[in-house]
């Protein structure tokens, strides 16, 4: 499978890619072939084919993508993509990865939500992530209160 994603000319043909591998594994196939395109799109740098891509996959495999990659997720698209709808299907990404009791994944989607010009929103996510920072003696507080005063001041964050 990869190396026909990776290795050939142009943009991998995705639906034959697909067939091909849902025909040969079965279930297993088709959810490979739609996280490599996860990966081709982010490599790439498609990121609004990455986005929708990401929603097809989290929408068909609710519970395969870990918060730790999720998170991961969503910060790639914070930190390279300024597309409306690229963002709000990242803020639901980071949404469902800052679910877990993790600052810094609460600080991704507050960015996201100020990113995507929820800035009320993002600052009561932003307060949460440096409470929960505080309260694990998370290293990265004074980051988080940093990017907290940005988005107080209108400044960008990412």
């Amino acid at each position: 499978l990869l190396p026909k994603i990776f290795n050939a000319p142009g943009t991998p043909q995705w639906e034959e890619i697909a067939a091909n591998a849902e025909k040969l594994y079965g279930p297993a196939g088709k959810e490979a072939v739609a996280s490599a395109k996860l990966y081709y799109y982010q490599r790439e740098g498609q990121w609004i084919e990455f986005s929708e891509a990401l929603l097809t996959y989290t929408q068909a495999y609710p519970d395969n993508l870990r918060p730790l990659e999720l998170n991961y997720f969503a910060k790639s698209v914070l930190e390279n993509c300024d597309d409306r709808a690229c963002l709000e299907r990242a803020v639901e990404m980071g949404k469902k990865a800052a679910e877990v009791s993790d600052p810094a994944y609460k600080d991704t989607y507050a960015n996201l939500l100020y990113k995507a010009g929820k800035k009320v929103e993002a600052i009561k996510a932003q307060e949460e992530a440096i409470a929960l920072a505080k309260s694990t003696n998370h290293s990265n507080t004074s980051g988080f209160e940093s990017n907290l005063q940005k988005m107080k001041k209108g400044e960008r964050t990412w």
